[in-house]
């Protein structure tokens, strides 16, 4: 993560300092004004930016930090910002930017912090004893603060549901800055705003226009000698994004896949690579041992807050397999939105769910079981949690008679699952390797409401972006969740298809839940019988302890909610200690 951590107050002593120091570790820079403010920032260099100018007397005087990745205008289309850029823009200019990014300006006493117009970087804050402590991890400030508890309520969707559906922090006395997000504080008063993502519904945009901005965000101009490497899947949309650049700039990178080689993703990227003559990577980084798995798990569950269960750190330890001092990486998520995939459930009974509000059937559509852990009265706090959250949502959103089923649905992903799913990997990420998303631009998700839903349903657009580009590619099959079918089915049968393959074993099984629970099964058990854990009154221990004892007795099929428990365990301890 490239990562800020600042405290501010009346008196910042040196001991506040060396405390700071201990919680965030080595910096990059810090700018200190002794008795006003500390601030230190850190990660990878390529996303991490800062400057600061002085008085006459040497004195600090303003500062300004740029973490993560932001995209601005140029003669040809966008320029990816650099310390040059950040250090001549007008802080007006800033909330135009396409990117992710956090920014803080400080001058004249003021401090101003701004996020990206999507929120896939945020900025958690908290006050405690005449000071404002503010990062971009909220372990850090429950750290430095201290006594802080989980508020379960603003937990239950980020537990319960595919992924948290408003902008709150899940910790009670830590808030947390949305999407376009602006976090002022003078003269000890913080004032904060954000404001959800509002797509142009009346514009028209041709299916060139959208090609358009989807090079330009694919290829924009780079101060610096690093080659792109496209993390190549058995997708579609990274496969869009390959037939783009073997059209536009066939020799300008490389591609890269995470895995081994038995997985369809891995498989398929491949050939396609061997076939189309592309130079690939295939990143399958060797295990760590027991003893570094233990220590690096602690601090990637306390970076992702809950998003991925604490397996998924072996196939995301795989980042390292490409060299950042040579390459950045281009990645395809969120291609779902510009191909109308999430949430089609509703697309038939949404408007009735919406006009009569209709909260149990959202819930049903977007529920997900990370493991029935906590006792029935935590349950209730999350359920009643999660009521409120979905009655706030359809409060802010348009009317779908106005706007059409589709584009709602999808602005419901894009105001709900890039901010509360994307930011904390994309944060992560970002303190590894330098990495955009170019489906994940506000500028081309603004012009994807603008195309007929019918023009890009059933993956259309993307189908005739390769047909135009590269039609070679639509011989090779694609995969979902493991499962291979032709490139040519559509959605229905491709998901029935997926769903027999999965249910009859004909899929790829992925070993790595068992892998890593194997790995770590002493260290689970120690905490499972710890007395922190015995004793937390959240949990429904008996169910806990059935499940861990019985999935190391053999019951593999428990393997995602033991898998869930520890997620949970080891994160609340960084939060609640």
């Amino acid at each position: 993560m490239s990562w800020l951590f600042g405290i501010l107050g009346p008196e910042i002593s040196g001991k506040t300092v060396s405390r700071s120091q201990a919680i965030h570790g080595g910096a990059i820079n810090t700018f200190v004004n002794h008795g006003n403010f500390y601030f230190a920032i850190g990660g990878l260099p390529a996303t991490c930016f800062s400057g600061r100018t002085l008085n006459p007397n040497g004195e600090l005087q303003s500062f300004w930090v740029s973490l993560g990745c932001a995209f601005g205008k140029n003669d040809t289309g966008r320029k990816l910002f650099g310390q040059q850029d950040w250090s001549q823009a007008k802080e007006e200019d800033i909330s135009s930017l396409d990117g992710h990014f956090v920014h803080l300006r400080f001058e004249k006493g003021r401090f101003q912090f701004l996020t990206d117009k999507l929120g896939l970087r945020t900025l958690y804050w908290a006050e405690s004893t005449r000071e404002t402590v503010v990062s971009t991890r909220i372990d850090w400030v429950a750290n430095y603060v201290r006594g802080r508890r989980i508020d379960f309520e603003k937990l239950g969707s980020r537990w319960r549901l595919y992924n948290q559906l408003t902008y709150d922090s899940p910790v009670q006395g830590i808030q947390r800055l949305g999407p376009s997000g602006r976090l002022v504080i003078d003269r000890d008063i913080a004032t904060s705003s954000y404001r959800p993502f509002e797509p142009e519904f009346s514009r028209r945009v041709t299916t060139d226009r959208y090609i358009e901005l989807l090079s330009q965000s694919l290829n924009p101009k780079i101060d610096s000698h690093l080659t792109m490497s496209l993390g190549l899947s058995a997708g579609l949309d990274s496969r869009t994004l390959l037939a783009m650049l073997l059209h536009s700039n066939p020799d300008s990178f490389q591609t890269h896949t995470f895995g081994i080689r038995q997985e369809p993703d891995v498989s398929i990227a491949a050939t396609i690579a061997k076939n189309e003559g592309i130079r690939h990577l295939i990143c399958d980084v060797p295990l760590p041992s027991t003893a570094m798995t233990i220590s690096l798990l602690d601090d990637y569950v306390a970076q992702t807050n809950l998003v991925e269960p604490a397996y998924a750190m072996l196939r995301l330890r795989h980042y390292d397999g490409v060299d950042a001092e040579k390459y950045y990486i281009v990645d395809g998520a969120f291609g779902e939105i510009s191909r109308r995939q999430y949430m089609n459930q509703l697309l038939l009974v949404g408007k009735q769910a919406v006009a009569h509000r209709m909260v149990a059937m959202f819930k049903k559509a977007l529920a997900f079981n990370r493991g029935d852990i906590f006792n029935p009265e935590i349950t209730g706090l999350m359920e009643h949690g999660i009521d409120r959250e979905m009655a706030a949502m359809l409060d802010t959103m348009p009317d779908p008679n106005r706007v059409g089923m589709g584009n709602y649905l999808d602005l419901w992903v894009v105001r709900t699952r890039i901010p509360n799913f994307g930011c904390n990997e994309q944060a992560r990420v970002d303190g590894i390797i330098l990495n955009y998303m170019p489906f994940a631009q506000p500028s081309l998700i603004n012009s994807i409401f603008g195309i007929p839903v019918g023009q890009r349903s059933n993956s259309k657009l993307f189908r005739e972006i390769i047909a135009r580009y590269r039609p070679a590619l639509a011989k090779y099959p694609l995969a979902k969740n493991n499962a291979t079918f032709p490139f040519y089915f559509p959605r229905i049968a491709s998901m029935l298809m997926a769903r027999y393959k999965l249910r009859f074993g004909h899929a790829y099984d992925d070993p790595s839940p068992h892998i890593f629970l194997s790995m770590v099964k002493e260290f689970t058990l120690d905490l499972l019988h710890s007395k922190e854990t015995v004793e937390y009154s959240a949990y429904d221990y008996a169910k806990i302890s059935k499940n861990v004892h019985d999935y190391y007795s053999g019951a593999k099929a428990l393997s995602s909610k033991v898998a869930w428990w520890l997620t949970f365990e080891l994160w609340r301890r960084r939060i609640e200690r």
